[in-house]
C-alpha cells in the first residue's frame, strides 16, 4: 500500500527511517502491517483448539443427556424434582457440565444428536 510523503512522514520518526527525498516520492507502509500475520496466526490456533475442544465434548454430553433422560424415565420424576433430590456432587457436575459457555455449542450439539436418534420414544 503506498501513500503521499506528508502522511508517511508522521509514521517515519516511529521507524527510525529517513524521509525519502523529493515531493512525488511514495513510502511502502507495509512494514507497519507485518504484524498483523503472528496475530492471524495465532486466532487460527486458539479457534482450532476451541472447536477441538467442542468436538470432543459432544460425547460426554451426550452420556450426560442419555442418562438424565433414562433417570428421568426410571424415577418418573419431574426434571426439577430430580436435581433437588441429587447430591451436592452431583449438582456441581451438572452444573459444571452443563453450566460452561464454552459447553454450549457440544451441548447443542448433542441434544440435537439425541433426538434424531431417538424419535420414536
Amino acid at each position: 500500500m503506498l501513500i503521499d510523503k506528508p502522511l508517511a512522514e508522521k509514521y517515519i520518526y516511529a521507524l527510525r527511517m529517513k524521509p525519502s527525498q523529493g515531493p512525488n516520492r511514495k513510502l511502502n507502509i507495509s512494514v507497519f502491517t507485518q504484524g498483523g500475520a503472528k496475530m492471524d496466526l495465532i486466532w487460527m490456533i486458539l479457534g482450532a483448539i476451541v472447536v477441538l475442544y467442542i468436538l470432543i465434548m459432544i460425547p460426554f454430553q451426550y452420556r450426560n443427556i442419555a442418562a438424565t433422560k433414562e433417570e428421568l424415565k426410571k424415577t418418573k420424576k419431574t426434571h426439577n424434582e430430580l436435581y433437588e433430590d441429587m447430591s451436592f456432587e452431583e449438582q456441581q457436575l451438572q452444573y459444571n457440565l452443563q453450566g460452561n459457555l464454552l459447553n454450549l455449542p457440544s451441548t447443542l450439539i448433542a441434544a440435537l444428536i439425541y433426538k434424531l436418534r431417538h424419535r420414536d420414544s
